[in-house]
């Protein structure tokens, strides 16, 4: 793992700390349900991240328990992580999308119901981790 992508990780992870911190802090005031859920409830989602201008689109993954929506996708999701994958688009097809990835960030921030979910079958999960799950 490159220092960029363990940078990309501390970020989603102090992301994902502040949004179970808020949650944490529902679950005591009685806001929210302490639901335990088991492990294989949780599906593995590709997240799909548009590029208006190519018809295309980023894809990173996340695992939840159900499908997630754009603004939780926001909340742990540091945009260094769509740069990150508008570099391996760009590794990918030569086609540099960072300002379009850009432009999108700042849209789906007002509408993040333009982000979209897929939920991966085994088999998908199996193609992705290789086995791992």
């Amino acid at each position: 793992m490159s220092n960029r992508e363990r940078e990309i990780d501390r970020q989603a992870e102090m992301l994902s700390n502040i949004k179970l911190a808020k949650h944490y802090d529902d679950v005591l005031e009685g806001k929210a349900k302490s639901n335990v859920a088991k492990i294989g409830d949780f599906g593995l989602y590709e997240c799909h991240f548009p590029l208006p201008d190519q018809k295309d689109y980023l894809k990173n993954y996340m695992f939840s328990l159900k499908t997630p929506t754009g603004q939780e996708w926001l909340d742990i999701t540091p945009i260094d992580a769509v740069k990150h994958e508008a570099d391996n688009y760009k590794t990918r097809h030569g086609i540099d999308v960072s300002v379009e990835a850009f432009n999108s960030y700042q849209r789906v921030r007002n509408n993040p119901d333009l982000i979209t979910f897929k939920r991966l079958s085994a088999e998908e999960k199996k193609d992705l981790l290789g086995g791992i799950i």
